[in-house]
């Protein structure tokens, strides 16, 4: 479109009917931007009156619904710098019901549209003032906020400025007057959007807005002089068949927040209508209730609890339940009142997940109501009615409720239960089996009391044995329970006679299953024989489904693994494994395992490790019998297994892993440690063609070199050489080339024969490398393989071989650099070949290190290499000048301490370990060096330890082992300096939720050993100390804010008390006192500074409430520090503290006394 070049032209153009609203933004913005070069005064005045003129026509639909337009509005306001002339042309505009317009129009960009609109209201909020109808201002906000449900890409800091100008602008937060007209209009207008967006945006960055919609739910309908349940009904049926399940919900939480102190009859009204409408969500809002401890009044719970009961059927079984679990658990009276009613219900039903937990809260209500007793009178009388079921006896999860709860009675009433079910039981009539059941039930609930409580019912329970008749089936089980709970309690002159009911139930035909239990109860504490006793378990068990085998013999074993194992006889016992191995997938003995004690089973363990064995070709049983300890398999059976494994074709790594442990106890019999071609298939058979080592194979060996001197071995170890050597000296053959380099690696001591075929090994190596060097790229693991093993095996090298190895070094060198595409690995190796023959200064091979970091490859493969020559070249019997060559090594290091920062600091940092582990005291100039470069970390580490904690972290560990390997290393200056800087890495480390433990415990760890190995050199420097422990204090105490947990306020606890325990005090202290003395002394010159962290701690305390894992861990360190004060240091803390922080130091101080002070006693 050609545009006019005159601003009469232009106007006519903008205000023309037929220009379209993208060719009136396109002009106007590039009006405004200078696009258009014309001269148009007060061109943003005219736009922005074109504008109102076109949007006050509610005829012209684009205009309105065109989020340009809006946007354009937006410009031209900003455009505009008098506020008394965007007031004048705003005057015209008929906003409000423009905006309406516009709100019920719009349907297409609608996100665009929003953010446009936030800013326009923001815009004209900041200008003027508009008068607003409250029926307006609710339509205005209600098409606002179903437009941000609708459209839930927006964010939440948008929907937050939309609602909020909306609000703004129509003065809705400040309508004071709120009458039944604007009421109405609320609950037919403005409700069901409010209850939309609150709950899809329930729990969100929206929390605040959320809230303060629901309030105005309050203001509007539930404090309106109009009725609020007329409201209510107003809004259901305008809005009722919309609402959703879920916006239901958030209308009764929201009701519940307004009305559960206020008015429950009408909260109960709520109720009623909502299930009208969703009768499904009744649990749901009884369980809300639940939760936020509120309720309702018992007659309407009863009556729903009377309607729910009463209309339940098979399609809504799960729902009537849940209903009725809440019911009770809001109200208790309910429960207690419909005790029969339930009990009749549940009997009937199969037991389920959802009929126990009904079962436990109906339990519950007459615990809280201290009923409970009387309740196990009805419990203990409901079978003996006719037609009423057994099902809360014998159920074991219906029992166990009950047996879980007598710890809640009294002595006295669990005293007046257990008399009243013996003198039933005693008078053995019809209903003695039923007694005899709740009784046991009873029993099991003793175990949960105190053992302080546990005497008060002996003499109560002992009546028991004057009941004989043991063929009664519930009897056995009772008195299982009863030896369980009381060891001794068996009468002497009932031994007998239990033990002739024992034979007499084991003579019959099918014994119950709790008759075993009762056995083994029994026979820990009398000796008897178990023959008749194993042959009839293992009927028993042999007839049961899997599922139950695996049950009992679970039980069994984790309990009386012992007398299985020594009493059982041996058929008995090797069907009980077989079984075992049979379970769930050999399931059950992976948990037995868990306890080491089970290993402890000879008996046991030897038919199990008989039955591995024969199924070695099972990877299950591999790993099993990988985790026998190897004392629990005897040397056959380790020949039979490391013979059976070994002429496998492939071996598997749990067949390797099972090698291992087999031959760390050797036999010296099998044909792995006898036979070398059993040996040499091993080798080359592995998996990992070029690894450097072989554990089995190295084992073997090591086992071998160890008894060097018994003649088996030595001629084995001789005939292995003579092998290898002549393999070796023939084609290159792989395999013995491994063979021996293993062999030499391991070997302790050289001999002459092992250094020969080490020296053999060499120009083997050298030979094939020498033929490889001119197709490297084709054969790189082979020869990357070769590299490393010569610099293994170089140390041990004689002079010719030296020779022989700087010649490859060196042609190797003129290769390189000719070539560029050396594989990483070919040139990591050929570095750490290269460190053997080096022997220039070393800030030359520190230089190369650096280079190869910085290619990608990795510390571990290099950094062996720069020790070697450290050690072996510099170091072994250092000269000055080598000395001098390693000290300008260090100087070199600490110098690159000031680039620390940069994508090599985590290569440098590798070097500094290196070289400060291997100071040494003889060296002077490196010990002050040593304190130049902690200086030199601490100023530069900040840099760093941004982006490479974990390489700090290892630079601290380094440090934190010399304070204890290399005390001499550190100065005083430099064991201050450690306090700044672990501060310091804590400081900068506490955002990082990750790394903040691992940082604040090792700092600790650290601070911990200055304090044990370096005390003296901090005599006077306690304040040093204490300000550390006050800062550290604060970040484990604000935990939310430096991501600490319990695991530092633990390290912090450490280091209190390694403070306040003084233990180190020797070398400077050249006085004659004795230790003890120095010791006193020493904490004494602590007792003034100690306060000040008492004082912090308390202080924080009130401040910021600890968590109980913190608080728990931190305790400990603030109890060392109340050991240690005197009166006089107490008062002195007393009298530093305002009224709650005495308080809360009382508080502190009494469960000092109580649970952390001293006693001799």
């Amino acid at each position: 479109m050609d545009i006019p070049q005159s601003a009469e032209g232009i106007s006519r153009l903008l205000r023309s009917k037929t220009i379209s609203t993208a060719e009136i933004y396109d002009i106007s913005t590039k009006l405004i931007d200078g696009s258009i070069e014309v001269y148009f005064p007060q061109k943003e005045a005219f736009v922005l009156q074109l504008l109102v003129d076109r949007w006050n026509d509610h005829k012209i639909i684009a205009f309105k619904t065109d989020f340009c337009m809006w946007k354009l509005f937006n410009v031209m306001w900003k455009q505009i710098h008098s506020e008394e002339h965007k007031k004048r042309i705003f005057k015209n505009l008929k906003f409000i019901p423009h905006l309406m317009q516009t709100l019920q129009l719009i349907d297409s960009n609608v996100p665009e549209f929003i953010s446009t609109l936030a800013e326009t209201l923001s815009l004209i909020n900041s200008s003027v003032t508009i008068d607003v109808v409250p029926e307006q201002a609710q339509m205005i906000l209600a098409c606002i906020l179903n437009m941000l449900v609708d459209n839930t890409s927006t964010d939440s800091q948008l929907r937050s400025k939309a609602i909020g100008e909306t609000i703004n602008l129509t003065n809705f937060s400040e309508t004071k007057d709120i009458t039944v007209k604007t009421s109405k209009s609320f609950a037919i207008q403005l409700l069901y959007p409010i209850l939309r967006y609150s709950t899809h945006f329930s729990g969100t960055a929206d929390e605040e807005i959320t809230q303060k919609l629901e309030f105005y739910i309050g203001d509007y309908i539930f404090s309106s002089p109009a009725g609020s349940m007329d409201l209510i009904e107003v809004f259901l049926n305008s809005s009722g068949s919309e609402l959703a399940a879920d916006e239901l919900q958030t209308f009764f939480d929201i009701s519940v927040h307004f009305l559960s102190n206020t008015d429950f009859s009408l909260l109960e009204s709520i109720f009623t209508s909502i299930l009208t409408i969703h009768p499904s969500l009744a649990s749901n809002l009884l369980k809300k209730l639940s939760e936020s401890k509120k309720t309702m009044s018992q007659s309407f719970l009863e009556g729903l609890f009377d309607k729910v009961f009463n209309d339940s059927s098979a399609s809504n079984f799960d729902n009537t339940w849940i209903l009725i679990n809440h019911i009770t658990d809001l109200d208790i009276e309910v429960g207690i009142l419909n005790t029969q009613k339930i009990m009749d219900k549940l009997s009937k039903e199969n037991v389920t997940p959802i009929t126990v937990s009904v079962w436990s809260q109906l339990v519950k209500c007459h615990v809280n109501a201290r009923e409970f007793a009387k309740f196990l009178s009805i419990w203990e009388r409901y079978p003996t009615v006719k037609g009423n079921s057994n099902c809360f006896l014998s159920n074991p999860e219906y029992a166990m409720v009950i047996s879980k709860n007598v710890r809640t009675l009294s002595t006295t009433q669990i005293r007046d239960t257990m008399d009243r079910l013996l003198s039933v039981i005693l008078a053995n009539n019809r209903n003695s089996e039923i007694a005899i059941q709740a009784l046991t039930i009873i029993i099991k609930g003793l175990q949960d009391l105190s053992y302080e409580m546990l005497p008060e019912f002996r003499l109560t329970i002992a009546r028991i044995f004057d009941f004989d008749d043991y063929e009664n089936p519930g009897f056995w089980d009772m008195f299982y329970h009863v030896l369980d709970t009381y060891d001794d309690i068996l009468p002497p002159n009932k031994i007998e006679k239990v033990q002739q009911a024992i034979t007499a139930c084991s003579n019959g035909q099918q014994p119950p299953s709790n008759l075993f239990f009762s056995i083994f109860k029994f026979r820990e504490l009398v000796e008897f024989d178990m023959d008749s006793t194993a042959k009839l378990f293992i009927s028993f068990v042999v007839h049961l489904e899997p599922s139950e085998q695996y049950e009992i013999l679970k039980q069994v074993l984790q309990r009386w693994s012992t007398i299985i194992n020594s009493f059982f006889p041996k058929m008995e016992l090797k069907q009980i494994v077989n079984i075992l191995t049979t379970l769930d997938n050999g399931k059950l003995i992976m948990d037995l395992m868990k306890d080491e004690d089970f290993f402890e089973e000879d008996n046991i363990m030897y038919q199990l490790v008989e039955i591995m064995l024969e199924n070695l070709d099972d990877v299950k049983w591999l790993k099993t019998l990988g985790r026998i300890p190897i004392q629990c398999i005897n040397k056959n059976n380790r020949v039979r297994a490391l013979n059976d494994i070994s002429r496998k074709s492939d071996l598997r790594e749990p067949d390797i892993s099972l090698l291992s442990h087999l031959l760390t106890n050797p036999t010296f019999k099998s044909a792995l440690e006898t036979d070398i071609i059993v040996l040499r298939k091993l080798v080359d058979t592995d998996e990992q063609t070029y690894s450097f080592s072989n554990k089995v194979y190295e084992t073997v060996i090591i086992n071998h070199l160890s008894q060097i001197k018994e003649k088996s071995s030595c001629d084995f170890v001789v005939k292995l050489i003579t092998f290898l050597t002549s393999c070796i000296k023939n084609d290159f053959d792989f395999t013995a080339i491994k063979m021996a380099f293993y062999l030499v690696k391991v070997s302790p001591a050289k001999t002459t024969a092992i250094t020969a075929l080490g020296e053999n090994l060499i120009e083997a190596i050298i030979k094939k490398l020498k033929g490889l060097a001119d197709v490297i790229s084709e054969n790189s693991n082979l020869f990357s393989w070769l590299l490393k093993a010569l610099f293994y095996v170089s140390p041990e090298s004689s002079s010719h071989a030296d020779g022989q190895i700087r010649g490859i070094v060196e042609s190797l060198a003129k290769l390189l650099l000719t070539s560029s595409n050396f594989d990483l690995d070919v040139l990591a190796n050929f570095f750490l070949l290269y460190c053997t023959v080096y022997e220039d200064e070393l800030s030359y091979l520190l230089a190369h290190y650096l280079v190869l970091r910085q290619k990608g490859i990795e510390h571990a493969k290099l950094i062996s290499g720069v020790k070697f020559f450290i050690q072996h070249r510099l170091l072994e019997d250092p000269s000055e000048a080598e000395l001098r060559n390693f000290n300008n090594g260090f100087v070199s290091m600490i110098h690159s301490f000031q680039s620390i920062g940069g994508e090599l600091t985590e290569a440098l940092f590798e070097i500094y370990e290196v070289i400060i582990e291997n100071l040494t005291k003889e060296n002077n100039l490196g010990t002050k060096l040593f304190c130049q470069s902690i200086s030199e970390l601490f100023t530069h580490f900040q840099t760093s330890v941004i982006n490479h904690k974990s390489s700090f972290l290892h630079v601290l560990e380094c440090l934190n082992t010399l304070l204890t390997t290399k005390p001499w290393l550190f100065s005083q200056h430099c064991i201050e300096s450690l306090f700044p800087m672990c501060l310091k890495f804590n400081l900068i480390s506490i955002t990082d939720c990750d790394e903040s433990d691992d940082v604040f415990v090792l700092t600790n760890r650290l601070l911990s050993n200055v304090l044990l190995y370096h005390r003296y050199k901090l005599s006077n420097r306690h304040h040093l100390i204490v300000s550390n422990i006050c800062i550290l204090m604060d970040l484990v105490v604000r935990e939310a804010d430096s991501g600490l947990t319990d695991v530092s306020a633990r390290a912090l606890a450490r280091f209190i008390t390694n403070f306040c325990e003084p233990s180190n005090l020797a070398k400077s202290n050249k006085a004659k006192e004795t230790f003890n003395s120095r010791v006193a002394q020493a904490k004494k010159s602590l007792r003034k500074y100690l306060p000040v962290v008492l004082i912090k701690y308390i202080n924080l305390s009130l401040v910021c409430p600890i968590k109980p894992l913190v608080k728990q861990e931190l305790v400990a360190g603030i109890f060392s520090i109340l050991d240690l004060l005197s009166r006089d240091e107490l008062e002195i803390v007393n009298v530093s503290l305002d009224n709650s922080g005495r308080s809360y130091y009382r508080a502190l101080y009494g469960e000092y006394k109580r649970v952390g002070k001293w006693r001799d006693s």
